[in-house]
C-alpha cells in the first residue's frame, strides 16, 4: 500500500512539474512612472523593477525624466548614468512631482529600488 502511494506521488510529480514550470515568469517586485514634466506630463513610462537589480530608463526619456511616481513602501536609488552609476539621489515613495528641487532634472539614467521607507 505504501509503495503505491510513493509510486501515485511521484507519478503525479512527474507530470506536474513541466506544466507547472511552463508558467513561470520572471520576478517583479513593482513599477516605477516617470514623465518628462514636473507634475506627471509630457512624456510618460513605467518601468518594471525587481529588488536590488539595476533598472535602466527607456531610451526614449533617458536623461529626460522631470517626475518620478514610486510605490509606497518602497526607496529608489536613481542614478545620472547606465549600470546605476554616477551622481545620485534617493526618493521614497510616493515620488518627486519635481526632480529640479533636487537638483536632477533631466538626469535620470538607471536606478535600483529596496523595499521600505516611504514618506
Amino acid at each position: 500500500m505504501f509503495s503505491s502511494v510513493i509510486k501515485g506521488f511521484a507519478a503525479l510529480a512527474m507530470v506536474a512539474v513541466p506544466g507547472f514550470a511552463s508558467v513561470l515568469l520572471p520576478r517583479q517586485d513593482g513599477s516605477i512612472f516617470m514623465c518628462t514634466d514636473a507634475n506627471s506630463g509630457g512624456t510618460c513610462a513605467s518601468v518594471d523593477f525587481t529588488f536590488e537589480v539595476c533598472s535602466s530608463i527607456p531610451a526614449v526619456i533617458n536623461d529626460q525624466v522631470s517626475s518620478l511616481q514610486v510605490p509606497r513602501g518602497v526607496t529608489c536609488t536613481i542614478f545620472a548614468d547606465g549600470g546605476c552609476s554616477g551622481h545620485f539621489i534617493r526618493i521614497l515613495g510616493p515620488g518627486e512631482p519635481n526632480l529640479g528641487n533636487n537638483n536632477f532634472n533631466d538626469q535620470m539614467s538607471s536606478f535600483q529600488c529596496i523595499p521600505g521607507c516611504s514618506i
